[in-house]
């Protein structure tokens, strides 16, 4: 049979698992795994065909591969009802199934390559009986009608799923005035069908090709620009619509309708793989976590400028990960306490607290937030005891990195805006620091430090944002001073220079436009005799929002998290106290 041989099922798992993580890795959140892994099958399932035609010494046909043609097409009828978010896959055994299942096809093949070369079926070895994919065909004419034309609906078919939409559309128009109809109404697929009508809100998307990108995008009847991206799918449809001069009044993306639906997913995904992890690695009991860690409304700032840790800190306390990264990492022991960091990762750095270091905390609050001081300055100095002297190298830092310093940077992911300021807006600030910025006509002739680009992402990213699902974090960072003021006034509220501030939620208009966004300074002192004093909670105007905050650091969860594995990383201090 030549040079191609029977692969034992520990190598068909290596290319199985291989594959995935090529997948998963292209794909990002929001897909689960055991579809992905089935996708891996399919194409280790082609691999192999691709192998065996390539093999000179070895006459086949098509029944020969059939076996693994067949479980192709099964594996993509498992993938078609995959509907739901499936919320935790046991990855190592969900691979091992598949591969056993491809093992078994490639068994029969070989079985029936033996038998054609002995007994040839020169029916199956006619070369133009078998269609080749060239990369061109992935649409087909409804009708069987040439493609050439480009005239009539396209329908997808199943050579190539799934592909993003530039991708499959490449040289096929590049007309920007050319109007093509993507109906998703026929997709095989329920969850890019569920994604692609929520974005439009029907069945059917537009789509234009944008001639300065390069690119083709997605576009609602007026030509406005909802995604950069679609993916298509076996039955997706394109229909010509004719000719028409797009206008050019709105272009800027709307990721709104399509992270709704990705936030949803990957919260319902760490909540339940957050639950199975708990179960198998409980190190401290719920009654002891809910004394050591309650009172997160109470968490302060105190005598130390490490105001990025504590804004971290009261971020987290307040996510569905918190209670698990605890409950998975703290332990009591006799005189103290042990934590791993990153946080909920068996691997992780063990860190012991003596209960006499827990003096040298200058947080305020309840011990467990001590704790968290104390091991994230043991963590980044190195000191073995923290005394009052020691834990001052920890004065000054980023909220990112002290985010990803507590839960790991492959859990977390971190995007920062903004920082688009000259040295005359901190100058027109230290000014006017005494004044009062009542309202946006006040602060009009201040610049806004993000572009707009930046600006539409902070809207996307504010309207989806519930600090209490845990995927999302977001804070942000006043100005550098530039003055002998402490403080400049944006409504009146006092905005402390160099300092970090904890964004908690928004409040909407009737319209579900973005009117206040909600703020907390991790001093945390409200005053009901000085509401706009700004050491505690207040909001502002988005526009005033921007105008406050020139720096913002927004995190996002990976799929990762709960996975218990850790990768080591080191991660440096910039300077916000």
């Amino acid at each position: 049979m030549g040079e191609y041989k029977d692969r034992s099922i520990a190598t068909i798992q290596h290319d199985v698992e291989k594959q995935f993580n090529k997948i998963e890795k292209k794909n990002g959140i929001g897909i689960r795994d055991d579809l992905e892994i089935a996708q891996a099958g399919i194409k280790i399932c082609g691999a192999y065909i691709h192998a065996i035609k390539s093999d000179k010494s070895i006459n086949y046909g098509e029944w020969a591969l059939s076996p693994l043609r067949d479980l192709q097409g099964v594996l993509q009828k498992e993938i078609n009802t995959m509907t739901d978010a499936e919320l935790f896959t046991n990855n190592k055994d969900q691979i091992y199934k598949i591969a056993n299942r491809i093992d078994n096809a490639e068994r029969e093949v070989l079985k029936r390559l033996g038998l054609n070369n002995t007994n040839r079926d020169s029916r199956e070895l006619v070369k133009k009986s078998e269609k080749k994919h060239n990369g061109k065909n992935i649409f087909i004419m409804e009708g069987g009608s040439n493609l050439k034309k480009q005239t009539g609906n396209l329908i997808f078919t199943k050579e190539s799923n799934p592909v993003k939409i530039h991708d499959a559309l490449k040289g096929l128009f590049k007309d920007p005035n050319q109007v093509y109809q993507i109906d998703y109404s026929k997709c095989t697929n329920p969850k890019i069908k569920a994604i692609m009508s929520k974005l439009a809100g029907t069945e059917t998307c537009y789509l234009r090709y944008d001639a300065g990108q390069k690119t083709y995008t997605i576009c609602d009847k007026d030509g406005k620009q909802l995604r950069n991206r679609a993916y298509i799918w076996e039955g997706v449809r394109l229909i010509p619509d004719g000719v028409r001069q797009w206008t050019t009044a709105s272009k800027s993306m709307n990721f709104n309708a399509i992270n709704n639906v990705v936030d949803k997913l990957n919260s319902n995904d760490i909540n339940n793989k957050s639950e199975t992890y708990l179960k198998n690695n409980e190190t401290l009991k719920k009654e002891d976590f809910n004394r050591l860690f309650s009172g997160k409304e109470n968490i302060r700032q105190g005598r130390l400028g490490d105001c990025y840790l504590i804004t971290t800190i009261n971020i987290l306390s307040r996510s569905q990960i918190f209670e698990p990264l605890i409950r998975t990492s703290v332990r009591i022991v006799q005189g103290g306490y042990t934590i791993r960091l990153p946080l909920g990762e068996p691997q992780g750095k063990t860190i012991s607290i003596q209960n006499s270091e827990l003096n040298a905390a200058a947080v305020q609050g309840n011990i467990g937030y001590k704790i968290l001081e104390i091991a994230y300055a043991k963590q980044t100095t190195g000191e073995r005891i923290m005394t009052n002297a020691s834990i001052q190298k920890i004065r000054g830092g980023r909220p990112s990195k002290a985010l990803q310093t507590l839960v790991g940077k492959h859990n977390i992911g971190f995007t920062t805006l903004g920082g688009h300021y000259t040295k005359k807006t901190k100058k027109d600030l230290a000014s006017n620091s005494t004044l009062l910025i009542s309202s946006e006509t006040d602060s009009q002739n201040l610049p806004i430090p993000y572009s707009p680009k930046e600006i539409d992402q902070v809207k996307n990213t504010l309207k989806n944002y519930q600090l209490a699902h845990g995927t999302k974090f977001i804070a942000v960072s006043s100005y550098p001073a530039e003055s002998d003021q402490h403080f400049y006034k944006i409504e009146g509220k006092q905005i402390f220079y160099k300092h970090a501030y904890a964004v908690l939620g928004v409040e909407k208009d009737s319209k579900g436009n973005i009117s206040r966004v909600h703020i907390q300074n991790p001093w945390n002192m409200d005053d009901k005799n000085k509401p706009n004093n700004g050491k505690g909670n207040f909001s502002l105007s988005f526009e005033n929002f921007l105008k406050a905050f020139p720096l913002m650091d927004i995190g996002n969860t990976t799929r990762k998290i709960f996975d218990g594995k850790t990768e080591n990383g080191d991660l440096s201090i910039a300077d916000n106290r």
